[in-house]
C-alpha cells in the first residue's frame, strides 16, 4: 500500500507535500527546488520534457512548449476563455470531436488531461525517489472557482498519472487548513489567494480542528500570467514605436518577450527599475543584430496593472456581500500566491482589509501543505494521530441546477451551499410512449442557462410505453466533498434505477449544431462557385414551381384584361380550388360544356373593353356563331351597351382579325384550364 501525498497544481508551478511523523515535508527534486514549472515540452527528436526542462525550450520552441494549460482544463472549445489563451500563448489549440480543447505540439494531438497527468506523473515518480517508498494516492487542489467539469479533468488527469485521487479541494481552504492546523484557534479568516494563473478568495470560520467555508468565489482567468501579458504588451508596443515592425504575429518574438516580462516583473518585486535586453532576435522583419532595450520602473508597472488588483478587490467585496458580512467581522487576512508578493498587491488588499496582512504561510508551498494534511486525515496513515480530529465542511462555489422550460435554470444547489449536499426531485414524462428522459445539468449564477456553464448531461432510457404522465421518476443529485456530481435515477413503477457521475464530455449537440452549420456554408459555397449560366437545385425547383403556377396566371390575365374585376392574387386566390370558386362567383366557371366557357372568355377578349367614363347609349353586337355575353348578372357587371353616337363600332371584318390574332393565346387558355380546373358537366 503506497503513501498519500498533496499537490498544488499550479498554471505555473506545481509543488508537492507529505506528512510524515506527524509534520509536513516538503518534497524536494534533484536539483534542491521545491516546486516544478508546469510546463510540457516536445523536443525534435519526439521526446517529452517536463519542469524545468521543458521551460528551457519555451524561449527556443514556443510552440513546441504547453504552458498554463490548467486554465483551459474542462472548459468547451467555444468558451471565450481560449481566445483570450490565444492572444497570449502560441502553441496550437483544436477542437476535439465532443468540442473539447486539444493540443497540437510536434504533430502530436494531445488531451489537456493527458499533459496534466505527464505533470502529475512527474512529482508522483520524484516523490516515490525522495520519500523511498511507493506513491500512489493524492490529494490534488484546485482553484476555489473551478466548477463540476474543471474537477472531473483535474481527477481524470490523476488516474491518467497513475494516482488515487482522495478528493480535490480547494486552495484556499487547504491555506487555511495548513494555517490553522494543530494550533487552538477561534477565529474568521479570510484567505486571498492570488497565484499565476487563477484568483480565489475564501472566508472560512476556524474553531480548534473545525473548519467552516462561509463562502467562497473568485475568477479562473485572473492571475500571474495576466501581469505578465500588461508587461508583454507594452514592450511590443515599445518595439513598434521604434522599428516600425509590429511584433505581435511573430511566435519566437512573443514567447521571448513573454518571458522576458516575467523576469522584469519579479525583479521589480525588489527593485524600483529593472532593465530588458534583447539582441539577436530571429525575426525576418526586424534588422540582423538589433537589440532591444526596456527600462521598466515599479510605478510603471502598477500603472499598467492597477486594473488586474482591483479586479481582485472587488471579488473580496463581493463575496462579503454574498454572506452579509463586513470587513470589521474578518479576524485575519491571509495572503498565498506567487503574484501577492507584489508590493502593489500587498499595499491594495491591507488598504481594503483595514489591518496588517498574515504572512504565517509560505506563499508558494502553503497549499500544498494543506493538501497533505487533508492526504493523511483520509488515507488514515498518520501514525502520529495529530491529523484524526480535524473536520473540514467546504462550500459549492456556484449554483448548479437543470435547464427547465424557456431556458430557464431550475436551481438544485445554491452558491455557497455545504458539501456534502443532496436534492431530490420528481420527474414524469410529458409525452404519450417517452422512452427516455434526459436532463442538461449547468453551473452558475444565472437564471437563463446560456448565461452559464453546460457541465453536462444524464440520461434515463429503458422506460416503459404509457401514455402522457404515466410514469414517475425520483431523480437524486448528490454532492460529493470535492463537488462533484452524482445523479441517480429511478423508475418507481418498475424499480429500475441508474447512478453515474454526469457526463461532462457530452458535446454532441454543439457537434449537430456545428455539421449543420457546416453544411449550410458548403453549400453556399458551392453555389456561389457555379460556372456563369449554370443554374443551381434552388433555382431549376424555384422555375418548376412557377410553371405549375402558370395556368393561375394566364387565367388571371384573361379575367383582368377583359372583364372589370380585381387580379385573382389581389382575391389570394392561390390554389386550383380557391380559383374556381373565385371563377364562379364572377360568372365564368358555369354549368355546362367546356366549350361554352372558352366561348365567353373568347367573346370578352373579342370586345374592347368600355371606358368608364363613357355614357352607356347602345347595346353591344353580336359576333356570329359565337355566343353572347348575357346582359345581365352572368359575369358580374352591369349588361355591355353600345358607345355613344359618335362613336364607330368596330366592322365584321376588323373583329375577326383581332379573334385571329389572339387565336394562340386562347388555344393556351383552353389547354391550361382543360388540364387543371376541376371541370363539372
Amino acid at each position: 500500500m503506497g503513501r498519500a501525498i498533496g499537490i498544488d497544481l499550479g498554471t505555473t508551478n506545481s509543488c508537492a507535500t507529505a506528512f510524515v511523523d506527524g509534520e509536513v515535508v516538503v518534497i524536494t527534486y534533484e536539483n534542491g527546488a521545491s516546486t516544478i514549472p508546469s510546463v510540457f515540452a516536445v523536443d525534435r527528436s519526439g521526446n517529452s520534457l517536463i519542469g524545468h526542462d521543458a521551460l528551457k525550450m519555451s524561449s527556443e520552441e514556443g510552440y513546441s512548449t504547453i504552458t498554463a494549460s490548467k486554465r483551459l482544463l474542462g472548459r468547451g472549445f467555444d468558451s471565450k476563455q481560449v481566445g483570450r489563451h490565444k492572444q497570449v500563448f502560441t502553441y496550437d489549440l483544436v477542437e476535439g470531436d465532443q468540442s473539447e480543447i486539444l493540443v497540437s505540439v510536434a504533430n502530436q494531438i494531445l488531451t489537456l488531461e493527458s499533459v496534466s497527468a505527464e505533470i502529475l506523473r512527474t512529482i508522483k515518480n520524484n516523490a516515490t525517489r525522495f520519500l523511498g517508498e511507493p506513491v500512489d494516492k493524492a490529494v490534488i487542489t484546485v482553484p476555489a472557482y473551478f466548477n463540476d467539469k474543471q474537477r472531473h479533468s483535474v481527477r481524470e488527469a490523476g488516474r491518467l498519472a497513475g494516482l488515487d485521487v482522495l478528493r480535490v479541494l480547494n486552495e484556499p481552504t487547504a491555506a487555511a487548513i495548513a494555517y490553522g492546523f494543530g494550533k487552538d484557534l477561534k477565529e474568521c479568516i479570510a484567505v486571498y489567494d492570488l497565484g499565476g494563473g487563477t484568483f480565489d478568495v475564501s472566508i472560512i470560520n476556524i474553531n480548534g480542528q473545525t473548519f467552516d467555508v462561509v463562502a467562497t468565489g473568485g475568477d479562473t482567468f485572473l492571475g500571474g500570467l495576466d501581469f505578465d501579458d500588461k508587461i508583454m504588451q507594452h514592450m511590443l508596443q515599445e518595439a513598434a514605436d521604434e522599428t516600425g515592425v509590429d511584433l505581435s504575429f511573430d511566435r519566437d518574438a512573443v514567447d521571448l518577450f513573454r518571458v522576458s516580462a516575467e523576469s522584469a516583473k519579479i525583479a521589480l518585486s525588489t527593485e524600483e527599475e529593472t532593465t530588458i535586453i534583447i539582441e539577436d532576435l530571429d525575426s525576418p522583419d526586424v534588422p540582423p543584430g538589433h537589440t532591444f532595450e526596456f527600462i521598466l520602473t515599479r510605478e510603471l508597472l502598477e500603472d499598467l496593472t492597477q486594473d488586474l488588483v482591483d479586479r481582485t478587490i472587488s471579488a473580496c467585496s463581493r463575496i462579503l456581500l454574498d454572506v452579509d458580512m463586513t470587513i470589521s467581522q474578518i479576524d485575519r487576512f491571509l495572503v498565498v500566491g506567487g503574484q501577492s508578493r507584489m508590493p502593489l498587491v500587498r499595499r491594495e488588499v491591507t488598504s481594503f482589509a483595514n489591518r496588517p496582512l498574515s504572512t504565517a504561510i509560505d506563499a508558494d508551498k502553503g497549499v500544498a501543505a494543506g493538501a497533505a494534511i487533508m492526504a493523511s486525515v483520509l488515507s488514515k496513515d498518520d501514525k502520529s494521530g495529530k491529523t484524526s480530529k480535524l473536520v473540514l465542511h467546504d462550500v459549492l462555489p456556484s449554483a448548479i441546477g437543470i435547464a427547465s422550460a424557456k431556458g430557464q435554470m431550475h436551481t438544485l444547489f445554491a452558491k455557497n451551499e455545504s458539501l456534502p449536499a443532496e436534492s431530490k426531485l420528481m420527474l414524469t414524462t410529458h409525452k404519450d410512449g417517452q422512452r427516455s428522459v434526459k436532463l442538461k445539468v449547468y453551473q452558475g449564477e444565472s437564471q437563463l442557462i446560456t448565461e452559464n456553464e453546460r457541465i453536462g448531461s444524464f440520461s434515463f432510457g429503458g422506460l416503459p410505453s404509457k401514455p402522457k404522465g404515466g410514469i414517475k421518476i425520483e431523480v437524486k443529485f448528490d454532492l460529493d466533498p470535492s463537488a462533484i456530481l452524482t445523479i441517480t435515477a429511478k423508475e418507481l413503477s418498475s424499480g429500475k434505477s441508474v447512478k453515474a457521475q454526469v457526463a461532462v464530455n457530452d458535446g454532441g449537440e454543439r457537434r449537430r449544431k456545428k455539421k449543420k452549420k457546416d453544411a449550410r456554408k458548403r453549400k453556399q459555397e458551392k453555389n456561389a462557385s457555379l460556372a456563369p449560366g449554370r443554374k443551381s437545385k434552388k433555382q431549376l425547383a424555384a422555375e418548376a414551381d412557377v410553371r405549375k403556377k402558370e395556368p393561375v396566371q394566364i387565367v388571371e390575365t384573361a379575367v383582368s384584361t377583359t372583364i372589370n374585376i380585381p387580379p385573382l392574387a389581389a382575391l389570394k386566390a392561390s390554389t386550383v380550388k380557391q380559383l374556381r370558386s373565385v371563377a364562379k362567383e364572377h360568372g365564368i366557371l358555369q354549368k355546362g360544356p367546356k366549350r361554352d366557357l372558352i366561348n365567353r372568355i373568347h367573346t370578352a377578349r373579342t370586345v374592347a373593353p368600355l371606358d368608364a367614363e363613357q355614357p352607356v347609349t347602345k347595346e353591344e353586337p353580336q359576333v356570329p356563331g359565337r355566343s353572347t355575353v348575357p346582359k345581365k348578372g352572368t359575369i358580374g357587371r352591369k349588361p355591355i351597351a353600345a358607345r355613344n353616337d359618335s362613336a364607330t363600332l368596330p366592322s365584321r371584318d376588323s373583329l375577326r382579325a383581332r379573334r385571329i390574332e389572339k387565336t394562340g393565346i386562347l388555344l393556351t387558355i383552353w389547354r391550361w384550364l382543360a388540364s387543371w380546373l376541376p371541370w363539372r358537366s
